[in-house]
């Protein structure tokens, strides 16, 4: 009797963790984006430095906002590409404006979960 050679089966469980990592990065990167915006913005208006360095502190805060709209578009992009495609065109354009807007507000939250989680680390250095 002629035997058969079973192939492995495809697993997809093992995509599972790529497809978690994705959707953690398109949620996180833009908050951790608006965090550092916030933070060089911060410290360009209150630190105690010179105006140069002020200057150039408040020119990163504006840079990385630019870079927080074009990544925060792309991932919301990305995140409407997870939803079943159907509808008309307007379904689509609406649909992707509420996940920018779930997105946005998530990374709201996120920056300021990061700003909090800095402040209350910086005081427990201060402390030591």
């Amino acid at each position: 009797m002629p035997q058969t050679v079973e192939r492995p089966s495809h697993d997809r469980n093992r995509y599972q963790g790529k497809n978690l990592f994705r959707l953690l990065l398109a949620l996180s990167l833009p908050a951790l984006l608006l965090y550092l915006k916030l933070v060089f913005g911060i410290a360009g208006n209150f630190a105690q430095t010179s105006v140069v360095q002020q200057y150039w502190l408040i020119r990163v805060s504006n840079i990385m906002l630019a870079v927080f709209v074009a990544v925060q578009l792309v991932c919301a992009f990305y995140l409407q590409g997870l939803f079943p495609a159907s509808g008309s065109r307007t379904v689509k354009l609406v649909r992707y404006i509420s996940v920018l807007f779930v997105s946005l507000l998530i990374s709201i939250t996120g920056a300021m979960a990061c700003e909090a989680f800095g402040y209350a680390l910086l005081l427990r250095a201060r402390r030591h």
